[in-house]
C-alpha cells in the first residue's frame, strides 16, 4: 500500500490518477471556501488543534466517558485527560459524574461552548446553501451521489488510510516529485497564503 505512494520520477499519471487528483483539488477548494473561511469564535481561535478536535468530538457526542473520547481522538488516555483538563479550565468543557458508575465522569460542553458549536454548524449550513443556490437540482443529485460514494470508499479504506498517516513521511525532495507528477508546484514560504499552486 505505502509503496505505491513513493515517488517515481517521470511517471505519467493514469486516467484514474488524474481523476483522483481532480477530486482532491475540488475538495480542497470546497474546504477552503465553505469551511476554513468561516471565522471561529474569538475564544477558541487560539486553541491548539488537539483541543479544537476534542471540542468538535464532544460537541457531536456529548456525554462520552473519558476512555471513549480517547478512542475517538485516537490518542492515549493520559493525553486525553490533559486536554480535557485544559478545556475545563478554559470554560469550554465540564465533567459530570456518571450516575451508572461513580468512579467515572461524562464530558459535556459548557453552555457557552454549546452555543458556539451550534452557531458554527449553522454558519456552515447557510454557507453550503448559499453555494448550492448556484446549482440546479440535477447537479446537486450528482454531487450528493458522488460524495456519498467517496465517503463510503474512505470508510472502507480506513485501515489503509491509518497506515498512510502512520508510515508515509516523505522528505521534501520526495514530496516535490509526488506533487510535481500531479501538477502541483511548491512555492517559497510566505505567511498568510497557501504555499503551493496547482
Amino acid at each position: 500500500m505505502i509503496s505505491k505512494l513513493m515517488p517515481l520520477s517521470g511517471k505519467h499519471l493514469s486516467e484514474k490518477e488524474r481523476a483522483t487528483e481532480q477530486v482532491r483539488k475540488s475538495l480542497h477548494q470546497v474546504l477552503r471556501t465553505l469551511v476554513f473561511r468561516m471565522p471561529a469564535p474569538p475564544e477558541i481561535q487560539e486553541l491548539p488543534v488537539s483541543q479544537l478536535k476534542c471540542l468538535f468530538i464532544v460537541g457531536d457526542n456529548e456525554g462520552l466517558r473519558l476512555h471513549d473520547l480517547a478512542d475517538r481522538m485516537e490518542i492515549k488516555l493520559p493525553a486525553t485527560s490533559q486536554i480535557v483538563e485544559r478545556l475545563v479550565k478554559r470554560g469550554h468543557l465540564e465533567r459530570v459524574p456518571d450516575p451508572e458508575d461513580r468512579r467515572a465522569v461524562k464530558i459535556f460542553l459548557t453552555e457557552n461552548a454549546r452555543h458556539n458549536h451550534y452557531a458554527g454548524i449553522a454558519r456552515h449550513v447557510i454557507g453550503m446553501e448559499t453555494a448550492c443556490d448556484h446549482l440546479d437540482i440535477e447537479q446537486l443529485k450528482v454531487i450528493a451521489g458522488g460524495l456519498t460514494t467517496l465517503a463510503d470508499a474512505a470508510t472502507r479504506a480506513e485501515n489503509e488510510l491509518n497506515a498512510v498517516a502512520a508510515e508515509y513521511h516523505p522528505t521534501y525532495a520526495e514530496a516535490e516529485i509526488v506533487l510535481a507528477e500531479r501538477g502541483i508546484t511548491p512555492k517559497p514560504f510566505s505567511p498568510g497564503r497557501d504555499n503551493y499552486s496547482s
